[in-house]
């Protein structure tokens, strides 16, 4: 129960890092 837990909070923290620099790099236009 906690290993799909873990997963599924990694999962969330990794697409929420992954849309903020997203953001970040074409808000600075590269």
């Amino acid at each position: 129960m906690w290993l799909i837990i873990a997963f599924i909070w990694w999962v969330a923290v990794a697409f929420i890092t992954y849309s903020l620099a997203k953001s970040k790099f074409e808000g600075e236009g590269a």
